[in-house]
């Protein structure tokens, strides 16, 4: 039976029909990046261009995809010499605190709920809009919406998921179209009010969950700043456990050897209307981007717009 199944694993491949990715059907989801079912399929790779601080440079990123017809997952692996898990940390110089800098990794996808032409014309750069004080994205019409899967090796990647957002036209206050599910999740600053220290650390009477990083439900306010001596560093970034519809995306990223490698799984429908539907037989439009610790100005893109094909017909 095992050499059966692992003939049966060797025969899947996962097949690229121009920009397209097809999520092969399988029984059993991957347990995770490194799961050997992945190793089993052979991806489809893309070049994809930098943008803002990142222009003239390329990236070579692999996807896979596969699902059981309940459940979609991705597979993605690009070359990254460093991971970058800082993003802002508090460092004490021995009398005052400073900050360290540097950001995180990220991946995102953009998957069109409704119809775009914008994103079909010009992919996810057609729902970058410039203006004076600098750009913003969203779509051109109410009736335009999209969904937005954004991993960061910060600020999600520690409690296993990716963040679920949307792209909806620009509200007329805000600063952009960009929105996130409801439910819990995100981070927020750990300063103090003048801004010059951390107010809260790990509280000692509590094992971490994710070591090196500070969650909301195990951090306690500093009482007593003279326990730090020189060179300590905690967190500026206070991560909070995803919940509701903004974390119905789980996701393990792991960084080794100068990769990353990524999977993503979700549901094919979680009856939000913020998500997009996957069935099979069915081919999505998707847009993606890659940040190598940067902001959202300096990212890694394909030049055209990809699309995700999920097979319909059942393993044999």
């Amino acid at each position: 039976m095992a050499s059966v199944l692992a003939g049966l694993l060797l025969t899947l491949l996962v097949l690229a029909q121009g920009n397209q990715l097809t999520a092969i059907r399988v029984n059993t989801l991957p347990s995770g990046p490194e799961d050997r079912l992945w190793n089993s399929l052979r991806g489809v790779k893309t070049t994809l261009f930098g943008m803002g601080e990142l222009s003239g440079k390329q990236l070579e990123l692999e996807m896979k995809a596969v699902h059981n017809n309940q459940e979609i997952a991705l597979y993605f692996r690009w070359p990254d010499a460093e991971a970058s898990l800082t993003k802002d940390a508090w460092q004490f110089g021995g009398t005052n605190w400073k900050r360290l800098g540097g950001d995180e990794d990220r991946l995102s996808i953009i998957f069109p709920i409704t119809s775009i032409p914008a994103f079909t014309a010009g992919g996810c750069a057609g729902m970058c809009h410039s203006t004076e004080k600098g750009g913003y994205m969203g779509t051109n019409s109410a009736n335009e919406r999209a969904d937005l899967w954004h991993w960061k090796s910060y600020r999600s990647n520690p409690l296993g998921f990716a963040d679920d957002g949307y792209v909806m036209m620009k509200p007329q206050n805000a600063d952009t179209g960009r929105a996130s599910d409801a439910g819990g999740g995100g981070d927020r600053r750990n300063e103090t009010t003048d801004k010059t220290k951390p107010l809260y650390m790990q509280d000692p009477a509590k094992k971490p969950s994710a070591q090196g990083f500070l969650v909301d439900d195990e951090k306690v306010e500093i009482k007593d700043y003279g326990i730090f001596k020189a060179g300590d560093v905690v967190a500026y970034r206070i991560l909070t456990r995803p919940s509701g519809d903004r974390g119905s995306i789980a996701a393990t990223g792991i960084w080794k050897e100068g990769y990353w490698t990524l999977q993503l799984r979700r549901k094919l429908n979680t009856e939000s209307p913020n998500d997009v539907v996957f069935r099979a037989g069915q081919t999505i439009p998707m847009g993606i981007g890659v940040f190598d610790n940067s902001a959202d100005g300096n990212k890694y893109v394909s030049p055209g717009n990809w699309s995700l094909r999920l097979q319909q017909s059942d393993p044999k």
